[in-house]
């Protein structure tokens, strides 16, 4: 009888130690099993461009106007990876993106200029290759304790057992060879009763712009 005791206090203890290790370690556990595997939920070949209260944002489509493909973006309102890098509207209506000492050029809407946080539609130039893509990771981990006091319509508490990572990743190839690859991870919380929220602020991952093959070898003559 004592053995079974014994026994039966160690499984629970160790029942309570993996419990803490999945709860503690779980978005680590989340982010190595996405490196090698993720659930794809939506792609995009086509995008315009547009800058909302002083921020630009990606819609995935054309024109301003989203496409069937892309519903998976649509279905969400939240912000873009596009908050967390460098754009700025250059004379002439040339939109561009910075990473350090490089520079793409996003699009280009002769005239257009920042005025009061609102430009245009602007929409990538001919003959550029775009994909953009949204994955959900494999595995979710546990949030027993994320509960929100009056967080619910009736006044009451809202639980949010369980939390998982959304991937965005752009993928932008102009004809002369230039490149930008780009990828964010936004956190995903489920709340009880209601089922997935919207995705919080997106943390930028990686960030990579090639110049054009032209300019590439130039660099390397010099």
């Amino acid at each position: 009888m004592r053995r079974l005791l014994i026994r039966s206090v160690l499984a629970v203890l160790a029942v309570a130690v993996l419990a803490v290790a999945w709860i503690g370690a779980g978005p680590g556990w989340s982010r190595a099993l996405d490196a090698i595997h993720t659930t794809r939920l939506a792609t995009a070949t086509s995008v315009s461009i547009r800058q909302f209260s002083g921020s630009f944002r990606f819609v995935p489509g054309r024109n301003g106007a989203p496409l069937p493909e892309a519903g998976g973006f649509t279905s969400y309102d939240w912000g873009t990876p596009l908050e967390n890098v460098g754009i700025q509207l250059d004379p002439g209506g040339v939109l561009v993106l910075i990473g350090g000492d490089r520079r793409f050029v996003l699009g280009k809407c002769p005239g257009a200029k920042s005025d009061h946080g609102y430009t245009p539609v602007i929409a990538p130039e001919p003959g550029d290759a775009i994909s953009i893509t949204l994955d959900r990771s494999m595995a979710s981990w546990p949030t027993p304790f994320h509960v929100a006091c009056c967080g619910s319509l009736d006044g009451g508490g809202s639980w949010y057992p369980w939390a998982r990572y959304l991937y965005w990743h752009l993928l932008w190839i102009k004809p002369d060879g230039a490149r930008l690859d780009m990828r964010a991870r936004f956190k995903q919380i489920y709340e009880s009763g209601i089922g997935w929220n919207e995705p919080g602020a997106a943390s930028l991952e990686r960030l990579d712009i090639r110049p054009a093959q032209r300019d590439a070898r130039a660099g390397q003559r010099a």
